[in-house]
């Protein structure tokens, strides 16, 4: 493996771990020993102002990013320090009332609804009304189309062994209706097969920063185990191109990857391609290079 180090431009950063959904194969509410709790709002702006003109920022993680109270803020705030794309994930349970407007109103570029399976599927993993969600997602590309504004909306299928048999099903009903569907293969534990190209920057190079300011590399460090710095007292800039960070990029190279990453494989299905988007908007489906 002879990476290249890509430069700094893409981050994902966590508003939030509290969700208010306990879904079947998350960890978040069932397992995980990171301390629960909200990114505070001068942290936030420190980080954006570290890296202006960001090419790509995800405000997600393992959390439902609607609980945090400055969501909206994060959102003004980041665009008008010139980043150019600015997404975020929800389980979709609380895109209702005020919520849709604040979102359509905002400079947010693209929201993904998570669905994992359809009908009876969804609601065995999700523990919620296929119903009911799919009347909050039908009034919001309503309202969209209402009030003719450009936010793009996606869905993300988690594919496992429960909810492979409904891609099919699910395409076949989203697909003249969102702008993209992201079938998404589940993180499994098993051994790595092929490179990890995040230690240098699959695309661009990508930081991963937690609620309580920890950075890392991979969204599948749910505790944070794997941490390069902390944002309140380490600047990205020198944790992306810093010592610690190179010494690992040194080691990946020679195919010697931690313990986390040794053992990082996905579900496959042919449905899911690693990584990947299934762009459905263009004349043939055809699979494009994913990143969050």
């Amino acid at each position: 493996m002879n990476e290249q180090i890509k430069p700094l431009k893409v981050l994902l950063i966590e508003p939030t771990n509290h969700c208010n959904l306990r879904c079947i194969h998350c960890p978040v509410n069932r397992e995980m020993k990171r301390p629960k709790g909200f990114l505070d709002f001068k942290i936030f702006k420190d980080i954006i102002d570290q890296v202006p003109n960001l090419k790509r920022l995800s405000l997600n993680g393992w959390g439902e990013s609607l609980l945090h109270k400055d969501l909206f803020k994060m959102i003004d705030y980041a665009k008008n320090k010139g980043t150019e794309t600015i997404l975020f994930a929800t389980n979709g349970s609380l895109v209702q009332g005020d919520i849709v407007e604040k979102t359509l109103n905002s400079p947010l570029d693209i929201i993904e609804f998570s669905l994992d399976g359809f009908a009876e599927t969804y609601e065995k993993i999700r523990g919620h009304s296929w119903s009911k969600i799919l009347d909050i997602i039908e009034n919001f590309l309503q309202r969209r189309r209402l009030l003719n504004v450009r936010v793009k909306v996606g869905l993300v299928f988690v594919v496992n062994e429960e909810t492979h048999k409904d891609v099919g099903e699910f395409i076949k009903y989203w697909k003249n209706k969102v702008d993209y569907i992201k079938m998404q293969p589940m993180v499994l534990k098993k051994q790595r097969t092929t490179d990890c190209p995040e230690f240098f920057g699959k695309h661009d190079g990508r930081l991963i920063i937690w609620w309580d300011g920890r950075i890392t590399l991979c969204c599948a460090d749910m505790e944070g185990a794997f941490a390069l710095g902390n944002v309140r007292y380490d600047k990205l800039q020198e944790v992306w191109n810093g010592e610690k960070l190179n010494l690992l990029r040194e080691k990946v190279r020679l195919g010697n990857y931690p313990d986390l990453c040794e053992y990082c494989g996905e579900y496959e299905h042919e449905n899911a391609p690693k990584r990947l988007v299934v762009d459905l908007h263009k004349e043939n489906i055809k699979i494009l290079s994913r990143q969050q």
